[in-house]
C-alpha cells in the first residue's frame, strides 16, 4: 500500500495572515471529506523551512491517507492540493509518498 502525507501550512499571504479554524474546517468539509469518505487522518504539527538566511516556521495540518489505489488517490490529492494553493494563496504544499505494510489489528 501507499502512504501519503500532505502538509498544509496554516499561514496565508506570505505568512502575514493565519488560516482560521473555520476556514480549515470549510476546506476539509468541501475538499477532503467528499474525496475520502472512508477515512483519513489529520494531525497538527509545526513546519520549518529555510529561505535565504532565515528559518521560518508555521502551524501545519498534516493529512495522512493509506491506500492501495495509487492512481485514484494521487489524482484526488492533486486536486486537493491545487484547491488549497488557490484558496489560501499558497506557493507550495509538501507531499510525501511511501510504500508501507499495513495491518488492521481487529
Amino acid at each position: 500500500m501507499e502512504k501519503y502525507e500532505v502538509c498544509f501550512g496554516m499561514s496565508a499571504e506570505g505568512g502575514s495572515t493565519t488560516i482560521s479554524e473555520t476556514e480549515w474546517e470549510r476546506f476539509r468539509d468541501e475538499q477532503l471529506l467528499p474525496r475520502f469518505p472512508y477515512g483519513f487522518t489529520l494531525y497538527n504539527a509545526e513546519g520549518y523551512w529555510h529561505s535565504g538566511t532565515d528559518t521560518h516556521s508555521e502551524p501545519t495540518m498534516i493529512l495522512m491517507i493509506v491506500s492501495d489505489e495509487q492512481n485514484t488517490t494521487s489524482a484526488k490529492l492533486d486536486a486537493i492540493i491545487s484547491a488549497y494553493k488557490t484558496m489560501f494563496n499558497q506557493e507550495a504544499v509538501l507531499q510525501v509518498t511511501s510504500q508501507v505494510n499495513v495491518d488492521f489489528n481487529n
